[in-house]
Formats: structure tokens, sequence, C-alpha cells
């Protein structure tokens, strides 16, 4: 029995039992597709499989040559995107090795995994990138992002995708505006060139360092970097939200800073 779902552009088959597809079509409702796979895991699970997804996982990653080695679980060619996967106790398991495959294979195609929160406007998608404690939850919130942790950035085009983690719909769009989001004195920071490949590296997820896609996360960056990117310095406390809430709708265009008085500036 299979299935296919598509994440950031690739299709990936699911080979495996009925326990584990119902698990998957519960847990990616929205992801599954039709469509010849150019990726597929073959998985075999535990005598004792807990369906239910409840965090994530974290699962050992050993690189040898093409193959991935997911320690107790199996591996996968990051190469070929075939992987096979034996005694998978749960769904968290399950997601972090398809994560690995996906997420490393994409650089290869020119898509780049990254931590951001994805949101829409009319000319297409904004990306707001950050590091734990940036506020991209706050602003994923403030904005109704449909995209609240990981996204995908196809650098020619370019064009945005929201992925399933966290609580993710599926969505592609143009990208419309492109920014690293940091705490600061409320104000905004165009980023060229070298700047602003150095700004947006730190946010591409990697679950291994592969030489390939390593080699093609810094072609993608260029390219992206070709682009405005921007520095958000956003204010703490209150007034965040109506600071990113105002500024948002210009981004990328004639950008308007929002006024913030000082009191509401601070933590």
């Amino acid at each position: 029995m299979s299935l296919v779902l598509e994440i950031g552009g690739e299709r990936c088959a699911i080979d495996g039992p009925a326990a584990l597809l119902d698990a998957v079509s519960e847990r990616y409702q929205g992801f599954l597709c039709d469509g010849t796979p150019s990726a597929r895991l073959t998985v075999a699970l535990a005598p004792v499989f807990q369906g239910r997804y409840t965090a994530p996982a974290e699962i050992a990653l050993r690189p040898l040559g093409s193959r991935l080695e997911l320690d107790g679980l199996g591996a996968i060619d990051v190469d070929t995107g075939e992987g096979s996967l034996q005694n998978v106790p749960d769904l968290g398991a399950f997601d972090a090795a398809l994560r690995a495959l996906l997420a490393t294979r994409a650089p290869l195609r020119g898509v780049l995994w990254m931590h951001g929160v994805m949101a829409l406007r009319a000319d297409g998608a904004v990306v707001l990138l950050g590091r734990s404690g940036a506020g991209k939850s706050t602003a994923g919130r403030t904005l109704g992002a449909i995209c609240d942790e990981i996204v995908t950035l196809e650098a020619v085009g370019p064009r945005a995708g929201a992925t399933p983690y966290w609580g993710g719909s599926p969505c592609s769009a143009p990208l419309a505006a492109l920014a690293v989001l940091e705490r600061g004195d409320a104000q905004v920071v165009p980023l060229h060139g070298v700047e602003a490949v150095r700004a947006l590296a730190p946010h591409v997820v990697r679950y291994v360092s592969y030489p390939a896609s390593e080699r093609a996360i810094l072609q993608a960056l260029a390219t992206l970097a070709r682009q405005p990117v921007w520095r958000i310095e956003a204010p703490t406390g209150e007034a965040f939200p109506p600071f990113i809430r105002a500024l948002v709708p210009t981004l990328g265009g004639e950008t308007v800073i929002p006024s913030t008085p000082h009191a509401e500036a601070s933590a």
C-alpha cells in the first residue's frame, strides 16, 4: 500500500502498512497528491506503533557517501531519493526521517527549507525568517500566517511555499518580500549581496551536512540575494504586533516604517 505526499515541490511516495498510511493521511492532510513521485520511503513498523503525532523526534544522522544512515531506523539515499526504514516506533520518528530526506534533497533542485513564517498579501508571499525568540510565531499570529515554522524558498522565480511544519496549509506563491526578523529599535534595513547572504544563511534548515547540498545552498542563497532582502529590527512587548501589522503591507515596495512611540518600543 502507498500514498504520495508533495512538500516543497517534491513528491515522495510512502510505502507501508495501513496503520502508517492512515496516520500519515491524517497528519499531512492537504499535502496528499497524485502524480509520479521523485522520492520514496519504504517503511516497516515496530510491533507497537504510535500513530498519533505528539512531538518532533530526534534521530541521529550519519552521512556515508550519498547515503544517510538513520540510527536504528535504516538509511536514505539523497541522490536517488530512495529510503528504507525499519522498526519505526511512532509517527514522530517517521516524520524526522521524511524531513531529513526532503530538506537535504531540496537544495539540489534550487529549493531551500528555511526557519520562518509565510503570510500572503495581494502580490504574493511575505516570508519572515528568524532565530528562536525573534518573534516569528507572534508575527505569524498577527499576520494570519499559513505556515509557522518551516517555509520553502525556490531561488529561481522566486517562489515561497508552505510546509506542514507546523500547522501549515498547502500553498505556493510568488515571493513578494523576504526579511530577517530581529529584536531592535523599530527600523528596517535593506541588505544586499554578501550581507544578504550572511543574513539568510543561518536560517537554512540543515539536518545534516551533505556536500552536494551545501554547494547548492550557497548558490541558491546568492540567487535569492539578487532581490531585495530586509532586516527588520522590531520593537518588543506590546509594540511588536502593531508594528508588524503596519509594516508588512508595504514591505519590499515603497516600505514605510511605522512610527513607534519610544515608550512602547521598550520590552
